[in-house]
């Protein structure tokens, strides 16, 4: 939508002129985050859907790995595909459905950073 890509262009552009206004909002959700545990969990859902980074930086092996049968040689350059594992059926209950509730537990709370899924 038009109006809504203006108005968004917009306010970034605000932002970006007031610094300070940035930092005050950003205390804020630091400050109030562990009571918003559903605004939270729709954008870690909407970045494992979306996966604006399909494809992660090189990684280089810091020593020879065994990975499934095969050796990964120390000082071999590794590329990550995100956007595989972020969809994988495997990992994901339907991985193609948007559904914050996935991070939450049975009470509504955000899932420890150390939970598989966080992971």
């Amino acid at each position: 939508n038009l109006t809504t890509r203006s108005s968004l262009t917009g306010i970034f552009l605000c932002l970006v002129n007031y610094p300070e206004v940035i930092i005050t909002i950003q205390g804020e959700i630091d400050n109030h985050r562990s009571e918003m545990p559903y605004t939270e969990a729709t954008i870690l859902e909407g970045l494992r859907l979306i996966s604006p980074v399909p494809l992660n930086a090189f990684r280089r092996a810091s020593e020879d790995i065994d990975f499934e049968g095969m050796v990964i040689p120390k000082n071999a350059l590794i590329l990550i595909n995100s956007w595989h594992f972020l969809h994988d059926e495997n990992k994901w209950e339907d991985p193609w459905t948007f559904n914050p509730k996935r991070f939450l537990d049975d009470q509504g709370n955000l899932l420890p950073i150390d939970h598989p899924r966080r992971k």
